[in-house]
């Protein structure tokens, strides 16, 4: 279904086949979080490109694939430092979209458990250089 889409729009012009994609790979009972997270980028690129507003739940999503990631490294991934800023780069972003805000907001009962991790993990750590 969704491969068959994506295949379909040679022109890359429907940023929500790589969302849905995305969100397919992170959401099921084995999650691939690598795929996932190279599935919104690709959303994230489309949508940027065509200037269309919005969507910030790629970003909440891509975030949470990042975590995982960085809880797990394989060869080939990002450095912890690189996936860091990607993390902290994506919750901004989400929480400057009324949609993704509640998934990324510190206060927001409804956060995802992986991004509260993330967020309590950062306050508790000591400051860089101490």
């Amino acid at each position: 279904g969704l491969y068959a889409l994506i295949a379909a729009d040679i022109n890359n012009k429907y940023h929500r086949n790589h969302g849905s994609l995305g969100w397919a790979l992170k959401d099921k009972s084995s999650p691939d979080w690598r795929g996932a997270e190279a599935e919104l980028t690709k959303a994230i690129t489309i949508r940027d490109r065509l200037n269309i507003t919005g969507w910030r739940l790629y970003e909440a999503n891509r975030a949470v694939c990042n975590i995982n990631i960085l809880q797990d490294p394989r060869p080939g991934d990002p450095t912890q430092a690189e996936l860091s800023a990607a993390i902290e780069r994506d919750l901004a972003a989400a929480q400057n979209d009324s949609y993704a805000k509640p998934m990324a907001e510190p206060e927001s009962p409804t956060r995802d458990p992986d991004i509260s991790n993330w967020i309590h993990a950062r306050q508790q750590a000591p400051p860089a250089g101490s």
